[in-house]
């Protein structure tokens, strides 16, 4: 992935793991030999190559570390509350250390509220700015609450926009000077007001100006106090020390130019404010410091610097206050990180960094301008405005904001919108090549909606260019080195923008006929994704959990049972999925076939959001059989090239929608392919293309399987291009007619055919590809993609697992160029890979006996044909295995061996005809019960009946930690049972 996000967050480079792999190991071999301050000792090296890269003396300067730069507004506040306190003392006044005042003791000025940290307002205000049920110290904090040791009217924030309701800048350093002396004039006139400089905003505005922060300073004396915002760190570095040396407070980060992980805060702050917080600590009785205690959920004494023991003690819980000591660790790996990108930097040539610095940003924007009129480039004109002055290298911004337009639906340009800038940043990561992180949206304008994209520079990126490292296989000098390092970044640069362009010329009708991205919508997106990641970190499968197979287990399904009964207190019906055999699954597949295979789950075997959203992210993508099963992946966060559109019946407005989105289709006959050519063709007149791969179905008649209504390579089969000696004439005329055609696929059945049968399908196919390209492309390749589908057999007599090894190692013998990369192979397989991996539970609700005793005994349960269709209604084809769970017992009746008699029950299910029976064999059954159905995992909620109207069950995942001799099992909720409101309106 390119990364030109350096001004939203960075990544983890390899080289920087590294480093903090050592630091890491260096801290506790330290503490293993008994040097308990390890992390106090190395935190104090840090501080002093950070005083050394900034050119600060250690004598003149304190640095503190900081978990990030909004946190880092806390240490401002309190110099602000104990400067009020020293003002009242001199004065002789006294003032309560909470509350008890007219004005407010500590007045705070926010300058570009809206394009600096998210939470700088509240933490300038004391305010916790996010929820935490538990912190490092085990407090509980929530966004918005008092940090503890203030009171309502201690702090007062007043927040100043850059920009004008427009959205140019529109900045008012006269009036925020006027406000200033008018609030200290007024009360008591003891307040103390802190105003904010921002050397850098996240556009890059610096305001206000050097010369009225002076003048501002000698006009209120000790009342004021500065602090500068130079969290993205982008200026000049000698600009700290200047901040400094005129009695500023200066926040800064590592995460941002400088590239290291986020969370990498830190303030830099003159001696003298250092020893007023320290006198005041120490002077002051418990009752009157005014240090607020809620620090210690932010800060250790490892972060403080060594001119402040006060402060360090101060940070310290004492016994009985509900605080436990804590450490922070990662601050320190994290610092360590992006300080050897700051020291790396520091040693360039100024000279040349500014050159490259301007050169590079001078080149974004012509790329830019010249992806017009889709891209342009934010232009900062306003009455004061600020981007980018001597303070910068190169005197220029190094963040280039970018504003996206596309055509409406009359055919003028218009600007996306905020929401919009945001499915488009996740575009960017996704996709076609490259992936790339951008910096994330800024919103300018809450009227107008003026919202840009950053192409940002990064520190990385300089140290790479000026000071590159070898060239293998090159004979070169440093100047060699530096030419091919900058001609790799510019192509990079070239890549990012064109990108950038073509998703924006595309996009506009994929809002038109998918919809623009509304709020809601977004918000439905965010809710599920953010629930999806809420269930892997509660999870937390993969092989932790010391789990190997791909199927679930009877005893394993017996504690989630239990598990599950326990916490919801009894059940009518769920849907269990054992999250580590998914996972295994989702993986196994992934390890048996070669890295140029892409494995498309097939959505339709069950499409609940956490099944898809988990292959997605274990690099799965997915095979769409209908326009809703499309939004159901992209929903999901597959990537639209890994997304197969595999329809047999499909509108012209669906395939338009799939051809804007950019997912693979694969028509089913030579008429459908007319019908793309002829969208394709609309487009085309709009100046609009596809990104889509497009192939055709193939028929390769193969036979059927051993279950005939599955099997789809027969001669009545309604499924592709039979492919015989006269219709591959056509077939290659047609690949010929249309060149967009470049994939060919073929899936013969979907249960009940052989591995053997599916190699000779994928054989007929692969020579198809090769004739193709022979009469299409003689000199070349025509077919980038096979999609040889799926339809796996399985096993539903014992646990074992799907035969994915077999299939691959049959493949290598069958068909070997399948094997070798050259072309791009896709396979949906679908029930082989979760079938297994689940099970569905039922509550036996009551018992009807027969009057002749031969019959078998009904157990009437919860599931039946409504989640069970086929066994039900053709049960000679497909079955499923049963036990029992007793609720007397807790346990699986016939596990373990045990040899209790079993009896023939009917399964009698919950709808209202008689068909809804399935035959099984169990232990006498009570009511109370649960009827565990094996292999469930797949084709179960997927072909639900509505008949009676009955509810989808509840879908459930478990996880099962070993550790020692002791099991732990976490089980979580998926999916709701659904409502009786929304079973109601599923028709209307």
């Amino acid at each position: 992935m390119i990364s030109r996000a350096s001004c939203t967050c960075s990544t983890v480079t390899e080289n920087g793991y590294e480093i903090a792999k050592t630091v890491q190991h260096r801290i506790i071999t330290k503490i293993l030999n008994g040097q308990n301050n390890a992390l106090s000792e190395e935190n104090k090296e840090l501080r002093s190559r950070l005083h050394g890269v900034l050119g600060l003396s250690e004598d003149s300067a304190a640095v503190m570390l900081f978990p990030s730069g909004s946190d880092a507004e806390l240490l401002p506040t309190t110099a602000a509350l104990v400067r009020h306190y020293n003002i009242n003392q001199q004065r002789g006044i006294s003032v309560p250390r909470t509350g008890g005042c007219n004005t407010p003791k500590v007045i705070s000025f926010i300058v570009a509220a809206g394009e600096v940290g998210s939470g700088t307002s509240k933490a300038s205000g004391g305010k916790h700015f996010s929820n935490a049920p538990t912190t490092a110290d085990d407090t509980t904090v929530s966004d918005g609450k008092l940090l503890q040791g203030l009171s309502p009217g201690d702090v007062e924030v007043v927040e100043y926009k850059a920009r004008a309701p427009s959205g140019s800048v529109h900045l008012q350093e006269a009036d925020i000077l006027a406000n200033i002396r008018h609030r200290l004039a007024s009360g008591d006139h003891t307040s103390v007001a802190i105003l904010h400089v921002v050397c850098g905003t996240k556009t890059g505005l610096v305001y206000p100006s050097l010369s009225t922060v002076q003048a501002a300073q000698q006009e209120f004396g000790n009342r004021l106090l500065v602090v500068v915002d130079a969290c993205q760190l982008r200026c000049h570095l000698s600009m700290i020390k200047q901040y400094v040396d005129m009695g500023a407070l200066v926040l800064f980060t590592g995460s941002k130019f400088f590239c290291g992980p986020p969370f990498s805060g830190a303030v830099t702050f003159p001696a003298s404010i250092a020893r007023e917080i320290e006198q005041h600590i120490s002077s002051c009785g418990t009752s009157e410091c005014v240090v607020p205690m809620g620090l210690q959920s932010y800060l250790t004494p490892n972060e403080v610097p060594s001119c402040m023991p006060q402060l360090a003690q101060f940070l310290v819980p004492s016994a009985g206050c509900g605080r436990n000591p804590w450490s922070n660790p990662g601050l320190t790996l994290r610092w360590s990180c992006a300080l050897d990108t700051m020291e790396k930097y520091a040693a360039l040539p100024p000279l040349e960094v500014a050159a490259f610095t301007r050169a590079w940003v001078e080149n974004i924007r012509r790329l830019v301008e010249q992806a017009g009129p889709y891209l342009s480039c934010l232009q900062e004109v306003g009455d004061d405005g600020r981007s980018g002055g001597s303070e910068m290298p190169g005197e220029i911004c190094s963040i280039v904001s970018v504003l996206a337009h596309v055509p409406d639906s009359y055919g003028a340009l218009r600007t996306l919108s905020f929401d919009e800038m945001k499915a488009l940043y996740v575009d960017m990561t996704q996709g076609c090549s490259p992936r790339t992180l951008l910096g994330q949206p800024v919103l300018l304008s809450s009227v107008s909606g003026l919202t840009v994209l950053r192409i940002a520079l990064g520190a990385d990126m300089v140290v790479r260019a000026l000071r590159p490292c070898s060239i293998s296989g090159v004979h070169e000098t440093a100047g060699v080195r530096q030419a091919f390092s900058i001609s790799t970044i510019l192509q990079e640069d070239a890549q990012v923008v064109e990108k950038f362009r073509s998703l924006c010329e595309r996009r506009w009708p994929q809002m038109r006929f998918f919809g623009a991205v509304s709020p809601h919508q977004n918000a439905l997106v965010n809710r599920n994704q953010e629930k999806m990641v809420k269930s892997e970190r509660t999870l937390c499968p993969g092989p932790g959990a010391g789990f190997t197979s791909e199927c679930t287990t009877t005893e394993r399904l017996e504690m989630a049972v239990k598990a599950l009964q326990k916490s919801s207190g009894g059940f009518n019906v769920a849907v269990l999925y054992d999250a580590d055999a998914l996972h295994n699954s989702y993986q196994r597949v992934q390890d048996v076939f070669p890295k140029h295979f892409t494995h498309c789950y097939a959505v339709k075997s069950c499409p609940t959001p956490y099944v898809l959203y988990k292959a997605v992210a274990m690099g799965l993508g997915l095979e769409a059989a209908s326009i809703s099963e499309v939004k159901m992946g992209l929903m999901a966060g597959c990537a639209p090239e890994k997304i197969v559109f595999d329809s047999p019946c499909k509108t012209k407005e669906e395939i338009l929608e799939a051809l804007l989105t950019g997912v693979s289709i694969n028509a089913n006959t030579l008429n459908e392919v007319e019908k793309i050519h002829e969208v394709l063709a609309e487009l085309k007149s709009k100046g609009l293309s596809s990104m889509s791969t497009i192939g055709v179905r193939i028929n390769p008649l193969v036979g059927s399987g051993a279950v005939a209504q599955l099997s789809t390579a027969t001669t009545t089969s309604k499924f592709g291009v039979q492919l015989t000696a006269e219709s591959r004439e056509c077939i290659l005329d047609c690949y010929q007619k249309h060149p967009f055609l470049t994939m060919v696929m073929s899936h013969i059945g979907s249960g009940g055919v052989t591995v053997e049968q599916l190699c000779t399908g994928a054989k007929a196919l692969a020579e198809l590809a090769d004739d193709i390209d022979a009469r299409c492309c003689p000199d070349g390749q025509r077919i980038s993609t096979i999609d040889i589908g799926g339809g796996l057999p399985v096993n539903y007599e014992s646990d074992e697992a799907p035969v994915f090894l077999e299939y691959a190692n049959l493949l290598q013998i069958v068909c070997p160029s399948l094997m070798i990369p050259g072309r791009r192979v896709v396979t949906e397989f679908g029930k082989s890979l979760v079938l297994k991996t689940g099970a569905v539970v039922t509550k036996v609700e009551d018992i009807v006996t027969s009057s002749n005793p031969a019959d078998p005994l009904v157990a009437i349960v919860h599931a039946g044909a409504d989640l069970f269709v086929r066994p039900t209604y053709v049960p000679e084809k497909f079955f499923h295995r049963t036990v029992l769970y007793s609720t007397a017992t807790g346990e699986v009746s016939d596990f373990k061996g045990k040899t209790e008699a079993c009896i023939n029950v009917s399964l009698g299910g919950p709808l209202c005809h008689s068909a809804d029976i399935i035959e099984t064999t169990l232990p006498t059954p009570s009511v109370g019960d649960y009827v565990i159905i094996l292999d469930g995992g797949g084709n179960t909620l997927s072909l639900f009946s509505k008949h009676c109207s009955r509810l989808t069950p509840a879908v459930y995942a478990f996880s099962i930690k070993t550790g020692g001799s002791e099991s732990k099992i976490i089980t979580h909720c998926v999916k709701d049972e659904e409502t009786i409101d929304n079973s109601v309106q599923f028709f209307g």
